[in-house]
């Protein structure tokens, strides 16, 4: 196991709950910057800094080094554009990841986090939810490695409640898009849950909630793969 597989990720569980859309080495960089971090120390006044190579390692499984440079520089370009909403949980509100990044040519780049994001990563005493680089170093889709942030921050309990509409926003699925029950599960949620699955990591069933026809919440149970898996009914 390489020293990137132990990192831990820690966010604010506000954090977690949160909306917010990013392309997947996106959110490969980001998640990469915030292993970096100590979850009960202030933010580094001189930015996070993450190499070529570290990038490449951090994700050899699914990533060919010699494209690790091009995935670095784009994933820098648009996350710097990138917002989250409703990240404290009371008001609808966006603010940007990043305040300033800096892109040394084919060596490192470094991030600067927002002011306003920087509490719900560092001084981080309680009411976070972590997980390891190697849970989500093979993963390779935006929505699944959001899943598994959202199932983590309910591990305890195995299990996750939430209505359609905020599951929605937190996978990050653009208004209009699956707009469509059939097509949502079809594009998002199944894919999602089948890699975790093959992963690994957990047995994961989710529980259709219905008003009628319609659907208007989903409950997902997982628990770690060595336990008897869930029977439930769609």
């Amino acid at each position: 196991m390489s020293r990137t597989d132990v990192r831990k990720i820690a966010k604010s569980n506000l954090l977690v709950e949160s909306s917010y859309r990013l392309k997947v080495n996106e959110q490969r960089l980001l998640l990469t910057a915030i292993a970096k971090l100590r979850p009960k120390m202030p933010l580094p006044k001189a930015g996070v800094k993450i190499s070529v190579s570290e990038f490449a390692e951090c994700f050899s499984h699914v990533m060919d080094p010699h494209y690790a440079y091009e995935a670095l520089r784009e994933a820098i370009g648009g996350l710097f554009d990138r917002s989250i909403t409703n990240i404290d949980g009371k008001k609808r509100e966006s603010v940007h990841w990043l305040s300033k990044s800096t892109t040394y040519e084919d060596a490192y780049v470094i991030l600067h986090f927002n002011e306003h994001v920087a509490p719900y990563l560092s001084d981080l005493h309680g009411h976070y939810t972590d997980f390891t680089m190697k849970q989500i170093s093979g993963l390779k889709s935006f929505y699944t490695i959001r899943l598994l942030e959202l199932l983590a921050r309910f591990d305890d309990t195995g299990l996750f409640t939430v209505s359609l509409e905020k599951f929605r926003g937190q996978m990050g699925v653009a208004e209009g898009q699956y707009k469509k029950w059939h097509d949502f599960r079809k594009r998002v949620i199944d894919p999602a849950v089948a890699e975790l699955r093959d992963q690994g990591q957990w047995d994961i069933e989710y529980v259709v909630k219905k008003r009628g026809r319609s659907v208007h919440g989903l409950e997902f149970h997982f628990q770690p793969v060595d336990q008897m898996p869930l029977n439930l009914e769609d």
